[in-house]
């Protein structure tokens, strides 16, 4: 699936808007999925990195010569993960602890995390 996606971006956009699109896939899926999510509280720090290749991804379909506004965007959406995602991490910590899953209102509590 994320060949066909990736070679249709390609084909009907451009070859920038494909590697974004194959940048935000493989990171969500691999990095973030796989490897850090049961592993590491800074899972959803990279979490946040694939919802900024999207963004990029985005924008390089409107315009593949990618300007400040792009990367202040990608910027800002990474920025904005964690601590959007932390604090409804607070409301399920027992969820994420009961799965094993070490988010950071798991590791440090409640206070900290919101700090």
């Amino acid at each position: 699936m994320l060949a066909v996606s990736v070679a249709t971006v390609w084909v009907f956009a451009n070859a920038l808007a494909a590697l974004f699109v194959f940048l935000g896939a493989f990171t969500y899926a691999i990095v973030y999925t796989v490897w850090l999510k049961r592993r590491s509280w800074l899972n959803i720090v990279i979490g946040g990195l694939s919802g900024s290749f999207a963004a990029l991804a985005g924008s390089a379909l409107a315009d593949p010569n990618l300007g400040g506004m792009a990367w202040s965007l990608a910027l800002v959406l990474f920025l904005w993960t964690p601590p959007h995602f932390w604090s409804l991490a607070i409301a399920g910590r027992e969820d994420y602890r009961a799965a094993g899953i070490p988010m950071l209102p798991v590791v440090v509590g409640d206070a900290r995390t919101a700090r």
